[in-house]
């Protein structure tokens, strides 16, 4: 069974910071104890730079 994938606009996220990361992560979370998979949609550079220093790159699916 595929998960259901559930697109999400961070766009609004103009200077991302840990709680900004942190908000993500737990978002991701939860949608995979449903069964789903939370992909982020419109990241910006510098949220992207902060995923990849707290090392989260493969649990944040993003795409620019």
């Amino acid at each position: 069974m595929a998960d259901t994938v559930l697109p999400y606009d961070v766009g609004w996220i103009l200077r991302p910071d840990v709680h900004a990361v942190d908000a993500l992560a737990r978002l991701q979370l939860a949608a995979r104890r449903r069964g789903c998979t939370l992909v982020l949609q419109n990241v910006s550079r510098e949220l992207t730079e902060l995923v990849e220093l707290m090392g989260l790159s493969e649990a944040l699916n993003t795409k620019r």
